[in-house]
């Protein structure tokens, strides 16, 4: 009897200590989920071509300040809809890219090493469930953060050396027309 009722609280002590697959299953999986959302943003970003926006930008506003400068035709319709709408998708998101390449690439390594950190603290269960589901939603929050910056600067710059790399050589051949023109014209 002594021993049945020892084993009786054997198991239910081995019930009660259910490791971290059981106690943080669900919100483990969750920041695997999170890490492989954040590799897939980073992949996206990593396809932007730092180095040559930076060479290029000076080019592109250089040829800005000629194609909308005062030898252009003002009432032209066709050349600012047409002609210079898919340069306005290079200059645009180039600009902001090169302003906010640091806060992104902070971004993208904090969130990784607060999600990697979270996951060894939910693995060693080391911080409370209230605690954890907080830590869990505030990485989702960031992950939320980290898609915007993915919507507004890392897309549409991918986009944007798109566009220059097979009109480059087009928008100069424009600027150095513009520029021959004599300002009466």
């Amino acid at each position: 009897m002594k021993y049945a009722f020892s084993i009786v609280i054997l198991a239910l002590s081995l019930m009660a200590c259910n490791g971290p697959a059981e106690v943080y299953k669900d919100k483990i999986v969750v920041v695997d989920s999170l890490l492989v959302q954040l590799e897939s943003h980073h992949a996206r970003y990593k396809l932007i071509d730092s180095t040559a926006i930076n060479t290029q930008i000076a080019e592109i506003e250089g040829l800005n300040k000629i194609l909308h400068g005062p030898k252009v035709n003002q009432d032209d319709k066709e050349f600012w809809t047409t002609k210079l709408a898919p340069f306005e998708l290079v200059i645009t998101p180039y600009q902001k890219y090169l302003r906010d390449k640091a806060k992104i690439e902070k971004q993208l390594n904090y969130t990784r090493s607060q999600l990697l950190s979270l996951r060894k603290s939910l693995k060693e269960e080391v911080i409370d469930t209230a605690t954890a589901s907080k830590y869990v939603l505030d990485e989702q929050k960031a992950m939320g953060d980290i898609y915007m910056l993915l919507i507004k600067r890392i897309e549409p710059t991918i986009k944007a050396q798109s566009i220059w790399d097979t009109s480059a050589q087009k928008y100069q051949a424009l600027a150095d027309s513009i520029s021959a023109l004599s300002i009466n014209e």
